[in-house]
């Protein structure tokens, strides 16, 4: 069971950036960590007859879905292209977004503590074991700094995300 303030099975796609960026935490990550899993209520899914129950609606088998629909998100420093061939609209959202920050956002190898700048701007501290493995994880940085689009699964205690994963 989960302690109070806490909530688990979150994932967060957006911009891995340094904590000196000018970007403000979210007030939301302080009003999400108050969200407790025995406060949620969860039903089953509608299934196609229209009842709830069971439902074939995640099925892959049921409902394959076209590689243009697929909405894994592509990583990776945002100053890279896109692999040919590999769609994701939110690529160029996510390169406009980085080109609009200040250069102080970007990712040195000095670089120890870390923020996660969110599609609609607003920002999700990382606690301090999470910012330990994302500092450890950063692939081969260059002096000159990245911006990195990335995948962070874990869960938000008291307004920081306590890493599980983080993709780049």
């Amino acid at each position: 069971m989960a302690q109070p303030g806490t909530y688990d099975g979150k994932t967060w796609t957006g911009l891995l950036v340094a904590d000196s960026c000018n970007v403000k935490p979210s007030t939301m990550a302080s009003q999400e960590a108050d969200i407790t899993t025995a406060s949620r209520t969860t039903t089953p899914a509608v299934d196609q007859s229209g009842t709830r129950g069971s439902s074939t609606a995640l099925d892959p088998q049921a409902n394959p879905i076209s590689d243009s629909k697929r909405s894994v998100p592509f990583t990776g420093a945002v100053d890279s292209k896109l692999p040919k061939g590999l769609k994701d609209p939110g690529w160029d959202a996510a390169r406009k977004q980085a080109g609009k920050l200040a250069p102080i956002c970007r990712i040195h190898t000095s670089t120890k503590r870390f923020l996660l700048v969110k599609a609609d701007g607003s920002a999700l501290a990382l606690d301090d074991v999470a910012n330990a493995g994302a500092q450890q994880q950063l692939p081969g940085l260059t002096s000159a700094g990245n911006i990195f689009r990335v995948v962070l699964s874990g869960t938000l205690q008291n307004g920081k995300i306590s890493l599980s994963t983080i993709r780049f």
